[in-house]
């Protein structure tokens, strides 16, 4: 099962996002560093998460700090950046999505369906290239 992670240093933001997300499955995590592992699945094994929800100015970790980290992975995550400060999100290279705080439940919903639907699309063109290159082959070498 897809789920996506609310990564917040203040328990009350996470809550209320978690309140918008409802029907999803959501887990909130606010401290990064221990959300970074949760995401690598360093310590969580079998844990997965479509998408990630992250607030840039925390304690310990940035939001940015998370995004490169979890860059590295194979494929990672569906990455939202959120700030109150509008001007800090705009523009990050990595992040899938932005929002500013505050925001609606329906604009963030809207975003994952709409990053999701992206993201599926992407993989499926993915995986018809190598088929339609292997086709093309077969038909040049008869």
């Amino acid at each position: 099962m897809s789920t996506i992670l609310i990564v917040d240093d203040d328990s009350k933001v996470a809550r209320s996002i978690l309140r918008m997300l409802e029907g999803n499955a959501v887990a909130i995590e606010t401290h990064a560093p221990t959300a970074v592992a949760r995401i690598m699945n360093t310590e969580w094994p079998g844990e997965y998460f479509d998408v990630v929800v992250c607030d840039v100015g925390m304690p310990n970790m940035s939001g940015l700090d998370v995004l490169q980290a979890i860059l590295s992975r194979r494929e990672p995550p569906i990455f939202i950046l959120m700030s109150g400060d509008e001007d800090s999100i705009f523009g990050v290279l990595g992040a899938d999505g932005v929002l500013a705080k505050p925001f609606q439940g329906s604009e963030l919903r809207q975003l994952i369906a709409t990053l999701r639907k992206e993201r599926s699309r992407a993989k499926t063109q993915r995986l018809r290239r190598p088929m339609l290159e292997a086709t093309s082959a077969n038909l040049c070498s008869e």
